[in-house]
């Protein structure tokens, strides 16, 4: 599994967004690249640089698709573009950042299970049965 980070900047630009399919098809092939579909991109060069062409100092923190789906519309369009993608496990994925954007231990009590029973279940690969 990959891992991307985020930037402030990143995040200011994404809330940004006023269209929501766009933002959640965003999430989306963000998500699908840190499981190694990475679709049909080339590389764009090493590091970010500034318009003076100095190395850029951006804080970065861990992507989490799960901040990032706050309303249903969005969440919506995040399941049906995840539904899109030819790995099961990519809906599996997104499955479970809704659970966690939504709240995975009121989910979990709402369904009769224990928290970590569910983050069990809505993990790649899990033997489930």
């Amino acid at each position: 599994m990959n891992t991307f980070l985020r930037s402030d900047e990143f995040d200011d630009w994404l809330a940004t967004l006023k269209d929501k399919i766009g933002r959640a098809r965003i999430i989306n092939r963000i998500r699908s690249a840190e499981t190694g579909n990475f679709g049909d991109c080339e590389p764009v060069g090493e590091g970010a640089h500034n318009q003076a062409g100095e190395k850029a100092m951006t804080k970065f923190a861990p992507f989490d698709a799960a901040d990032y789906l706050t309303d249903e519309e969005t969440i919506a369009e995040y399941l049906n573009a995840a539904l899109e993608d030819p790995s099961p496990d990519l809906f599996l994925v997104a499955v479970r950042d809704v659970a966690r954007a939504r709240g995975m231990t009121q989910l979990a009590k709402d369904a009769g299970l224990g928290r970590e029973s569910l983050y069990k279940a809505l993990t790649p690969g899990a033997n489930t049965l």
